[in-house]
């Protein structure tokens, strides 16, 4: 019910109150849920939340009517959105396409959208809408593991995804706690900072680029 829901957000916004400067909490509020625009609204001004976070993938298209009655919210209340993209096992992965964030971009063109893991494997198509759409952004959270067991494809990938939309639309994220055990955030953010160092591969990073990524960009979109 509501007020349940109501009640873990609540946690959420006290758990980032007592460490200000360190964490900010998301509201976690299903767009079908009966009153959603009304709660995610009481998130943001009354719990003091700083955005929206979606797993579309439980069932729901991040475009639907539903959802943009929560967007109208998020809009006008200038918070972004942090929606989930890309196949995972255990959901359904049609509704978790980035192509559904190119209508959320174009019908609110003042909301900051961050596609989580920009796609994963998609990438390329997060990256086709994102040239496009300056609004759209999107985090490396779980880009660790590919960073780690084939370090050549991941400097690729992430060079090409720069060239094409730019440092200014890519943030670090880890999706922790999930990979500590496999990759510490420790050596997940040592490995951006070392892709100023030129590689075998001749890839290599600027320190703009890198500081953008790590948390220049993160700062300007959470204000």
């Amino acid at each position: 019910d509501n007020d349940r829901i109501r009640r873990i957000n609540g946690y959420c916004a006290q758990a980032a109150a007592r460490h200000p400067g360190r964490i900010i909490a998301l509201a976690g509020v299903d767009p079908r849920r009966a009153g959603a625009p009304a709660l995610f609204r009481q998130c943001i001004t009354e719990f003091k939340m700083k955005g929206l976070k979606w797993h579309p993938d439980d069932g729901y298209y991040p475009n639907s009517e539903e959802a943009y009655a929560v967007l109208k919210v998020a809009s006008e209340l200038n918070v972004p959105l942090l929606t989930h993209t890309g196949p995972l096992s255990g959901s359904r992965a049609k509704y978790a396409h980035p192509i559904y964030l190119d209508d959320i971009a174009l019908d609110f063109p003042n909301l900051t959208i961050i596609a989580a893991h920009m796609g994963d494997i998609w990438w390329h198509d997060w990256a086709a809408i994102a040239k496009y759409k300056k609004n759209i952004y999107g985090d490396l959270a779980m880009w660790q593991l590919t960073a780690v067991t084939k370090p050549r494809l991941f400097r690729r990938y992430l060079r090409e995804i720069v060239d094409i939309v730019g440092p200014e639309q890519v943030l670090f994220s880890s999706d922790g706690p999930v990979y500590e055990p496999v990759v510490s955030n420790q050596r997940w953010v040592e490995i951006m900072k070392s892709l100023t160092k030129r590689g075998t591969d001749g890839i290599r990073f600027t320190e703009a680029e890198v500081a953008a990524m790590l948390g220049g960009n993160a700062a300007r979109v959470f204000n």
